[in-house]
C-alpha cells in the first residue's frame, strides 16, 4: 500500500530511521555557526550575526528526544499489544465459548483489530517523516560542511519531528475510536435479522406452526 514516492519499507527501513537519528546528533554536534557570545562590533556589520528563535542546545536536543520517544513510543505500544493478545489467543478461543466471556472475546478482537489498523497507518507515516526529514537533514549538513551557517535549522527540526510526534498521536487516537466503536455490529446484526430470505421463512414457519422461534444472541451476531 506504500505508494512509489515514498521510500521502500522493508529491511532496510530501520536503518533509515536509525541514519535520521545519526544526522540529528551530527548536526547537534557541529552547531549552526551561530557566533551568539560574542562581542558585536560596529566596524563588523551586521553579516555577522543572525537573530535566532531557539539556541542550539535547546532546539536539537529537543528534537531529537521527541523524534526517539515518538518513533519508538509508538511502535512499542503497538508490538508489545499484539505479542500480548496473540498470546491469549489459546485463552480466549476457550472464553468464546461461555456466555459471560462474549465481552471480554470481542475487547481481545478488537484489540487486534487496532494492531492491524495502527501497524500499517504507522508504517506510512513514517515513510512519510523519512521522505521529508532525510533530504531536509542531508541539504542543512551539507551547507555546513561547506561553512555556511544554518541559524534556522534549529527551529525548523523540532517543528517537523514536534508535528510528525503529534501526527503519530492523533492517528492512533483515531485508529481506537474506529477500533472500539459499538455502532458496526449493531447494524449489521439488524440487517440479518430484516433480510427478506429471514422475513419469508418467518412467514411460512408461522403458517405450518404458530409458534414464536427465538435467534440466540451468538448465532444473530455471527
Amino acid at each position: 500500500l506504500t505508494p512509489s514516492t515514498l521510500p521502500d519499507t522493508g529491511s532496510g527501513f530501520t536503518q533509515r530511521l536509525q541514519s535520521i537519528d545519526t544526522d540529528i546528533a551530527t548536526l547537534t554536534l557541529e552547531g549552526t555557526c551561530l557566533q551568539t557570545g560574542s562581542l558585536v562590533l560596529e566596524e563588523r556589520g551586521s553579516e555577522a550575526f543572525r537573530t535566532i528563535a531557539l539556541s542550539d542546545s535547546t532546539a536539537l536536543g529537543w528534537a531529537r528526544a521527541i523524534y526517539l520517544a515518538s518513533v519508538i513510543g509508538s511502535l512499542a505500544i503497538l508490538r508489545i499489544a499484539g505479542g500480548m493478545l496473540l498470546a491469549l489467543a489459546p485463552l480466549m478461543a476457550g472464553l468464546m465459548l461461555f456466555d459471560f466471556a462474549r465481552g471480554l472475546f470481542a475487547g481481545w478482537v478488537r484489540g487486534l483489530v487496532l494492531v492491524v489498523l495502527g501497524s500499517l497507518g504507522l508504517t506510512l507515516l513514517l515513510a512519510v517523516q523519512v521522505a521529508v526529514a532525510e533530504p531536509w537533514l542531508g541539504d542543512v549538513l551539507q551547507r555546513r560542511s561547506l561553512g555556511y551557517a544554518t541559524p534556522s535549522a534549529p527551529t525548523e527540526l523540532l517543528a517537523l519531528t514536534l508535528a510528525f510526534a503529534i501526527a503519530s498521536a492523533g492517528l492512533l487516537s483515531i485508529l481506537v475510536k474506529v477500533a472500539f466503536q459499538n455502532a458496526w455490529s449493531i447494524k449489521v446484526g439488524h440487517r440479518i435479522a430484516h433480510t427478506p430470505e429471514r422475513q419469508t421463512s418467518s412467514v411460512r414457519s408461522r403458517l405450518v406452526q404458530p409458534i414464536e422461534l427465538n435467534i440466540h444472541a451468538r448465532a444473530l451476531t455471527v
